[in-house]
């Protein structure tokens, strides 16, 4: 990290970031927002989310299927053993189950220390597997304790039609819309991650929900959608320049 560091350093004496860069991307406002803070100027950087090749699953969402499903890294910064305090502590979870896809250096303690039936570790899985399950799951959980970048766990879930409970915390809450394609938490609130829960579960307008989480997508994160946003950023770069080269000195 110490070249790196000199790096950065070294070209922000030069005034690299500043004259040398004719647009940065960001998948966030939030985002763009830290690195304006950083020094690089707001104006030079453009928003663009991340996307993914949109796969169709053959199954579907069953309401007699009832579980939330993790998918990702079982590490510290993903916040599994807040989410799984706030599980255990619940007073009636409704038939509901918790399943976690991943692997990392928690999964073998805290799978240890939750071996109730109602919690199942599935280790790392294929990405059609993935998907398959994310399809089936009422909610697909991200408790973050920490700043993530963009999620694609996020992206694939939409893609599925299968709303979020998140952590309300940097570009997460952004991503999902409160009410809207998900829910938000507080993440190291554990009564507030069970109400959350409770609610979430039993919310009245979830095939609403479930719709306006595919037109998200459609609109948001698809290949067509991503490849026109890359463009006009490049063409407004590239007028930008022309401008700027054909101004009188």
């Amino acid at each position: 990290t110490i070249p790196v560091a000199a790096m950065i350093k070294f070209n922000d004496l030069i005034g690299t970031w500043q004259h040398k860069v004719s647009r940065y991307i960001a998948l966030t406002e939030f985002a763009r927002d830290k690195f304006a803070e950083s020094g690089i100027p707001l104006d030079r950087i453009a928003v663009k989310p991340n996307f993914i090749h949109h796969k169709k699953v053959k199954t579907q969402y069953d309401p007699n299927d009832r579980y939330l499903l993790f998918v990702g890294r079982i590490s510290a910064e993903k916040g599994v053993r807040n989410l799984l305090q706030a599980w255990s502590q619940l007073e009636d979870r409704g038939g509901f189950r918790l399943v976690i896809i991943g692997d990392g250096p928690e999964k073998a303690e805290l799978a240890a220390a939750y071996p109730q039936e109602d919690v199942r570790f599935l280790g790392k899985q294929d990405g059609d597997t993935v998907l398959d399950c994310m399809s089936r799951a009422m909610y697909v959980m991200v408790p973050s304790i920490w700043y993530e970048g963009f999620p694609m766990t996020i992206v694939e879930s939409f893609s599925v039609g299968t709303p979020v409970l998140c952590s309300r915390l940097g570009a997460l809450e952004e991503v999902v819309e409160d009410g809207v394609t998900g829910f938000h938490f507080q993440h190291d609130d554990l009564e507030n991650i069970k109400t959350v829960i409770r609610c979430a579960v039993a919310y009245e307008n979830y095939a609403t929900m479930r719709q306006k989480v595919s037109e998200n997508y459609a609109a948001r994160y698809t290949e067509e959608v991503n490849v026109k946003q890359l463009m006009a950023i490049y063409s407004e770069a590239m007028e930008e320049r022309d401008y700027e080269t054909a101004a009188p000195i």
